[in-house]
């Protein structure tokens, strides 16, 4: 983990150890509450015998035993009485915390019509679309609420006392002046430099970004392929058929399509290998390559690919490009961003954006230039918009800004093939990035999963659980003196008993005195208030010392496990450890041990 395992464990011991101090009061709070209710059956029997005894003198057997029969059955109700309390507390809190969220605006939410099969038409159309990633109302409230003003749209840049640049934003748009239209079975790429909002037309496309102006109406599915492949923790056939019917004849065609073929043969288990979580076991081209795939296999209208072609290596991308955008997909729709200029001829459409991030720091390099100190300057982020569309060629022979953004490109793309051609350098036929003894290594482990099951005891606790959580919470010293407190409370609980039982034979008071009798039992029922409350305290002591260890163990064995240990272990299951498991060690064992 590049030697941060103490950064990260202080980090977290950091968070842990105020946890446990609010652990700690709310313990002590409990140990009160607890007592308290746990005492009040007691008491309330001595005061109601001493009352009787003062006022009639004489006491029975069967009316004493019958009153502490009916304060004894007030015990268990009073004892569930704090924790009916805590759970109306948290079901407050959920409450609460559900109200904020259902309460939020919802979104325009951009819902497609159903595509008739002889329909070919418009499929997509933005008209004067104004995007936003946040809702702008709402961003102008959080500013005028922290800096007092939101009246500009603009970027107020300065230095701070350390000399570092800050950039207060405005309410600017993501995207605007955005007019689009894309008729069914078209191939459109969508070109920019970086920051020009080419992913964010793609998720204004998908109702993902807010729409303050214009309309857009989709028709038809829709399929996406993010830039960074979304892989589950499945079977390679799994993530591509992604819960589809299984069609053998149009799944092995989509593996030949997009170059999966050879892979398959390196693979533990060919198309039956859990590829692990986010991929892992695969290359960035593969994990791309798959991602593609469950696009193409789809039975979607549209499909919306963010630069899917930039982790393969020309030839592979060419081939991709090819046999699965242009051939196997050519009856739908197709939007495709993409910094590969070679593949804009045979696009239907081109889409060329400008202005983003990379215009605005353009503006500040001007304003750094026009000033010496280089920190006095205001300048607009500018949105993103369409700058040019149309057709490669007609782009090329009348478009001057397209001219310009091609000649610009043509100087990064030369880095970026001189990169790709290295990488294939040290990659096997179909992208495959490890080395021959590598694959080899994987043909020999065609028995073995990636994933490894998680271990599920079943049954009664064993002997070593228990004495594990006992070392935890202090050793077996401490758990002695818990156990004896825990014996006391029942000797005087017991204690009462006899003496109110001595008291009703000796209802002429020949032994003792009423006083005397009065005194005995009030003091075994406070000494027994006591002892609850004691008994409280050490058991939830003892559970938070074992909390604290137990939590300490489990962060020190996955701190120093091995990178394997990630590789075959899903990221859910280690957060559940440490968030379910730890949440029933710290507040459900105290109580219940």
């Amino acid at each position: 983990m590049a030697a941060w395992e103490d950064n990260f464990r202080a980090s977290i011991n950091s968070s842990r150890t105020k946890e446990l101090s609010i652990l700690r009061k709310s313990f002590v709070f409990r140990a009160l509450m607890m007592a308290f209710f746990a005492a009040i059956p007691s008491l309330v029997a001595v005061a109601a015998i001493a009352h009787y005894a003062l006022t009639n003198g004489k006491i029975e057997a069967a009316i004493l035993f019958s009153a502490l029969q009916g304060f004894g059955s007030l015990r268990f109700p009073l004892l569930m009485y704090p924790m009916a309390l805590q759970g109306l507390v948290d079901a407050r809190v959920s409450q609460l915390r559900l109200a904020k969220f259902m309460a939020l605006d919802e979104n325009k939410r951009i819902t497609p019509e159903k595509l008739d099969d002889d329909y070919d038409g418009t499929v997509i159309k933005i008209e004067d679309g104004e995007f936003f990633w946040s809702d702008p109302n709402r961003i102008d409230e959080d500013l005028q609420a922290k800096n007092g003003d939101t009246k500009n749209n603009t970027s107020v840049v300065f230095p701070n006392e350390d000399g570092a640049v800050l950039d207060l934003e405005r309410t600017i748009p993501t995207l605007e002046d955005i007019n689009l239209t894309v008729d069914r079975g078209e191939l459109v790429a969508i070109i920019g430099t970086v920051g020009s909002g080419k992913s964010s037309l793609l998720s204004a496309i998908l109702g993902e970004l807010h729409q303050s102006q214009g309309s857009t109406t989709i028709h038809g599915k829709i399929s996406y392929c993010a830039q960074s492949a979304w892989i589950l923790n499945m079977t390679l056939r799994d993530n591509i058929i992604f819960g589809r019917e299984f069609d053998e004849d149009r799944y092995w065609k989509v593996i030949q399509v997009c170059q999966l073929e050879h892979d398959l043969e390196t693979l533990q288990d060919g198309d039956q290998t859990v590829i692990g979580e986010r991929g892992i076991n695969l290359s960035g081209g593969q994990a791309q390559r798959v991602s593609v795939a469950r696009a193409a296999y789809s039975d979607s209208d549209t499909v919306i690919l963010d630069d899917p072609l930039s982790a393969l290596d020309p030839e592979v991308a060419g081939r991709l490009f090819e046999d699965c955008i242009v051939a196997f997909m050519r009856d739908r729709t197709r939007i495709m961003v993409t910094n590969q200029l070679n593949f804009l001829p045979k696009c239907d459409h081109v889409i060329a954006l400008s202005g983003g991030s990379e215009s605005a720091n353009d503006n500040a390099d001007e304003g750094n230039k026009s000033n010496d100190k280089g920190t006095d300057y205001v300048h607009a982020r500018v949105p993103g918009t369409i700058g040019e569309q149309g057709r490669y060629s007609q782009l090329l022979r009348s478009g001057l800004d397209f001219a310009a953004l091609m000649e610009k490109f043509h100087g990064s793309d030369k880095y970026s093939e001189e990169n790709e051609q290295n990488d294939g350098d040290v990659t096997v036929q179909g992208n495959i990035v490890v080395s021959k003894e590598q694959a080899a290594a994987k043909k020999d482990m065609r028995s073995h999963r990636l994933m490894q099951v998680e271990e599920r005891a079943k049954g009664a606790v064993k002997l070593d659980e228990y004495g594990a959580y006992i070392k935890s919470g202090g050793g077996w010293c401490f758990f002695v003196f818990v156990l004896s407190v825990l014996i006391l409370r029942q000797a005087l609980n017991i204690g009462g008993t006899v003496i109110v039982s001595v008291w009703s034979d000796d209802s002429d008071y020949q032994n003792l005195s009423l006083q005397t009798y009065l005194i005995l039992y009030g003091g075994s029922a406070a000494a027994l208030s006591f002892v609850a409350f004691l008994e409280s305290v050490v058991f939830l002591v003892f559970g938070l010392r074992a909390a604290k260890s137990l939590h300490e163990n489990l962060l020190n064995g996955i701190l120093r496990a091995p990178m394997s240990f990630f590789d075959t272990t899903p990221t859910g299951r280690i957060v559940s450890r440490f968030n379910k498991d730890i949440f029933a060690v710290d507040n459900e064992l105290p109580r219940f041990f």
